[in-house]
């Protein structure tokens, strides 16, 4: 298995810093980038397992919007998710409007909240990065009916979770209903990625 890695080379260019990223691959060990730019030695799925260790329930949301091609990614990742998860994880196709289900979530009490989105990471498209609520004032995510720092915050105050966004880079969100090529090989990684995390600490 291999894993494309994101090396950023930084140029001068009227007097403005431009930070050209460059795709390479290679085996595993492979570095993965924090949203602050840090690196870790673990992978994605490493990540995942690491903060949802210890988790009573699990709930994950997927916003988007299906009519904007790569916008719909967090919605079609939750959709491929069924029936690969434990049943103490439970999934919420929110579309535009994650809002409306607080009081869903509000019943179901999730310890852990996972909520995965497009976002303008300045990466390859594809690529996904678990950022916290403290991190995503430096990130652009698509623009539904509410900020994710708001719905963090509604959702904190509803059930006292533990949050995280997984963002994911779009190829293109203009209008249609299929994913890209680049995102759809994203989504399959990344529905693996999670429901094997989740096996392992089972």
């Amino acid at each position: 298995m291999t894993i494309a890695i994101v090396v950023e080379k930084s140029i001068m260019k009227n007097s403005a810093i431009l930070k050209i990223k460059k795709p390479f691959f290679l085996v595993k060990p492979a570095v993965l980038l924090h949203c602050d730019g840090s690196e870790t030695n673990l992978t994605l799925g490493d990540e995942i397992a690491r903060w949802v260790q210890g988790y009573e329930k699990l709930a994950i949301m997927g916003i988007g919007n299906p009519l904007r091609r790569d916008d719909g990614v967090g919605v079609e990742i939750v959709e491929q998710l069924t029936g690969k998860v434990p049943e103490r994880v439970k999934l919420f196709s929110c579309e535009m409007v994650p809002e409306n289900f607080l009081s869903d979530i509000k019943v179901f009490q999730p310890t852990h909240v996972l909520i995965i989105d497009t976002a303008e990471l300045k990466a390859e498209p594809g690529e996904a990065r678990l950022i916290p609520p403290q991190k995503i004032g430096g990130t652009t995510f698509s623009s539904h009916t509410i900020p994710l720092s708001l719905l963090a915050g509604m959702i904190d105050e509803t059930v006292k979770a533990k949050i995280i966004f997984l963002g994911i880079q779009p190829f293109s969100t203009g209008f249609g209903e299929e994913l890209s090529p680049e995102l759809q090989m994203a989504t399959e990684k990344t529905v693996k990625t999670i429901s094997e995390a989740l096996k392992e600490i089972e």
